[in-house]
C-alpha cells in the first residue's frame, strides 16, 4: 500500500515541495500577526528604544528613528503579513487540489489498464 501511495506522488515531488514551503511561509506570517501590535504598544506608545536589529530589519521602511516613523511602519506592516499570508495561502490551496486531482486521475488509469488486461470470465 505504501509502494503504491509513494509511485503516485513521486512524480508530484516539486510540487509537493512548494506546498510544503507555502505552508511554513503561511504559518510564519500568522506568528508574525501580532508583531506590529507590539512594536506600536512598545516603541511608539511605551518609551522603549528599537534594538539594532530591528532598526537594520525595518531600515528601509523606517526612513529614520521617530516614533511617527515608526508607527507608519507599524501601521504598512499588517497589510504585507496578511498580503503575504493569502498569497501562500492560495498557492497552497491551489497546489494541494491539484495535486490531489492529478493522482487520483493516475490512480484511476492504473485500475482501468489492471482492469483491462482482464478477461470477462
Amino acid at each position: 500500500m505504501f509502494r503504491l501511495i509513494q509511485s503516485l506522488i513521486q512524480p508530484y515531488r516539486g510540487t509537493l515541495l512548494v506546498i510544503m514551503i507555502a505552508m511554513l511561509v503561511q504559518t510564519a506570517m500568522s506568528v508574525a500577526r501580532p508583531w506590529p501590535l507590539k512594536i506600536i504598544l512598545d516603541n511608539v506608545v511605551g518609551s522603549h528604544k528599537l534594538s539594532p536589529e530591528m532598526i537594520h530589519l525595518l531600515g528601509p521602511f523606517l526612513r529614520g528613528e521617530s516614533k511617527m516613523k515608526i508607527a507608519e511602519a507599524a501601521a504598512i506592516a499588517p497589510i504585507v503579513i496578511a498580503l503575504i499570508g493569502a498569497a501562500m495561502s492560495y498557492i497552497a490551496n491551489y497546489y494541494t487540489t491539484s495535486v490531489g486531482q492529478w493522482v487520483a486521475n493516475d490512480l484511476r488509469r492504473s485500475l482501468v489498464r489492471g482492469i483491462a488486461g482482464r478477461t470477462l470470465a
